[in-house]
């Protein structure tokens, strides 16, 4: 998975509340190596909204 110019390879998942919590280790342009969670929240079938780390959501739409 690419998040900005970081390549991440997701290691683990888990229920959370509405949604999901994924962790990543990612690798950024220097090879500097990190962490880092993703919560996802479905909030309607055709509807998945990202919650970034610092809590705002950016909410996706399903393609057909």
């Amino acid at each position: 998975m690419k998040s900005g110019l970081d390549l991440c390879t997701l290691t683990t998942e888990a229920p959370m509340d509405a949604g999901i919590l994924v962790t990543a280790q990612c690798a950024g342009g220097e090879g500097d190596a990190y962490e880092r969670n993703f919560q996802f929240v479905s909030s309607t079938p055709a509807t998945l909204t990202w919650v970034g780390e610092g809590g705002g959501a950016e909410p996706y739409i399903r393609c057909p």
